[in-house]
């Protein structure tokens, strides 16, 4: 994005558009697109629906699409249990059990550059094709390795706590 309009295309297109780009250049701003869809979704249906393994197995209370560039990602946070998908790119997981709760109004890249990295978190590399389940009160908080786009899906059950 140069400043200027907004451009609509399709994802393919923009993702094509993602791996011409020149090697190295850095981008201007750091920014991440972060957008609840609405279960009509027909823009971004792909994005809405739970993945395969899941489907019917668990009830979906929503799905977040994101769109975001290299070094942006999630401030740690508390959700719903929830389940994130990567379409394109890899994202560095920072992840704390219940009791351990941190919550930052800060964006995870500025946290790491000023901290010890927050020690004490698990970590996890996710990359394209993944599937990662996040059980409820865990804190978590996720940074984009390069572009990267996903899909994070709310979800609950109506026997299981999805605690562990």
């Amino acid at each position: 994005f140069d400043g200027g309009k907004p451009q609509v295309k399709p994802l393919a297109e923009y993702i094509e558009g993602l791996e011409q780009r020149r090697p190295g250049a850095p981008p201007k701003k750091l920014q991440i697109v972060n957008e609840r869809l609405n279960p009509e979704e027909q823009y971004l249906n792909f994005s809405a629906a739970l993945p395969k393994l899941f489907d019917g197995q668990v009830d979906h209370t929503g799905t977040d699409f994101f769109l975001g560039g290299a070094l942006t990602g999630s401030a740690p946070n508390h959700r719903a249990p929830n389940l994130l998908s990567v379409a394109y790119g890899r994202l560095l997981w920072q992840l704390q059990p219940p009791g351990n709760e941190v919550v930052v109004h800060e964006p995870l890249y500025d946290i790491l550059a000023a901290s010890d990295g927050l020690s004490g978190s698990k970590r996890c590399l996710q990359e394209a094709g993944d599937v990662l389940f996040v059980p409820r009160s865990w804190t978590q908080s996720w940074l984009c390795l390069g572009d990267c786009v996903g899909m994070l899906h709310d979800i609950s059950h109506n026997m299981w706590d999805l605690r562990d």
